[in-house]
C-alpha cells in the first residue's frame, strides 16, 4: 500500500489503524451501466493489503471484477473522525 506523501499519518500509523479497526470498509466503481456502485463489506488488514470476502456471485464482485478504478475509505462515525482512503 502507497502512503501519500501529505497524509496525515505515516505508514505505521496507518497500518496501526487499519490493524485495530473493526468497522465495514465502504467499496465503490463505476458499474456496467455507467452508474456509481457503494458497498460496505467487512474487511482484514494484512501486510498492507486489504482483505475482504463475500458471496462469488453477489452484484457488488461482478462490479469490482469489471471495474478500471475502485476506491475505498475506512472511516469511523464519531469524533474525531479517523479515516483512510484510496
Amino acid at each position: 500500500m502507497k502512503i501519500k506523501q501529505n497524509s496525515a499519518w505515516s505508514k505505521d500509523e496507518t497500518f496501526q489503524y487499519l490493524d485495530k479497526t473493526i468497522i465495514p470498509i465502504r467499496v465503490s466503481c463505476i458499474d456496467t451501466d455507467g452508474h456509481p456502485i457503494i458497498c460496505s463489506v467487512w474487511f482484514i488488514h494484512l501486510d498492507g493489503i486489504l482483505w475482504s470476502a463475500s458471496h462469488k456471485g453477489v452484484h457488488i464482485i461482478k462490479a469490482l471484477a469489471n471495474a478500471t478504478k475502485v476506491a475505498f475509505e475506512v472511516a469511523n462515525n464519531k469524533y474525531p473522525c479517523h479515516r483512510v482512503r484510496g
